[in-house]
């Protein structure tokens, strides 16, 4: 029994080291951590976060995705702070709902389109499991405070403008502009392939503000 008691005490032992040394080395991380998932077709994004938030930007349609959340999402960390869904098509949702059973998700954005048999169950399940889910449009954002070094990170909404307004899944995707110190991403969903947004938006989005990218998104024709 003193053998067993010992052998017991050393894996706690080892436990402890490595959960302090994972604390360590997670404290010391004040990056910010982009992924693009390889999950076959479509999209699976994550954004991880200093303090360990996480915001994931669609799911794909393939179970690869839980793989791939699997091999970047810390070892103590079950959370998913934020989980953006830019548009109703399977290969960009399909697998939000073992997402969703499998992590906490805190929060949901959509476009508002509830009308796919796949997203009326993604927003039964949010609601069975008490998640904000919010319908956002231009203008609506989120403010990440908690991260090192006082550095906010800002998601915002630049499209749609007001409602969703098109025949088109594709032409109804949430774009998502996400600004980390002087770091601008834009998150199109199936939009800009449709669309074809302006080249230079596409190369350098650090360099346009916000504004700008919705004036030339309103000038834009359908």
């Amino acid at each position: 029994q003193n053998r067993k008691a010992i052998k017991y005490i050393l894996i706690l032992l080892l436990f402890s080291s490595i959960s302090l040394w994972y604390l360590v080395f997670t404290n010391l991380d004040t990056n910010l951590h982009f992924y693009t998932f390889d999950i076959g077709q479509g999209d699976a994004l994550m954004f991880k976060l200093p303090k360990n938030q996480e915001i994931l930007i669609d799911t794909g349609k393939s179970e690869k995705v839980l793989t791939e959340l699997g091999k970047v999402m810390p070892i103590f960390d079950n959370t998913i702070e934020l989980l953006i869904l830019t548009h109703p098509d399977n290969d960009h949702i399909k697998m939000a709902d073992k997402i969703i059973k499998k992590y906490r998700v805190l929060e949901i954005w959509t476009n508002g389109d509830f009308s796919s048999a796949e997203m009326a169950n993604i927003n039964n399940i949010a609601k069975d499991k008490n998640i904000l889910i919010k319908t956002v449009k231009t203008g609506d954002n989120k403010i990440f405070e908690n991260t090192k070094n006082n550095n906010q990170l800002l998601v915002k909404t630049i499209y749609p403008l007001d409602n969703i307004n098109s025949n088109s899944d594709n032409n109804n995707s949430l774009v998502e502009s996400i600004l980390y110190k002087d770091v601008r991403f834009l998150l199109t969903g199936d939009f800009l392939r449709v669309l074809n947004l302006s080249i230079k938006l596409i190369r350098k989005p650090q360099l346009f503000l916000w504004e700008k990218t919705v004036m030339v998104i309103q000038q834009m024709k359908y």
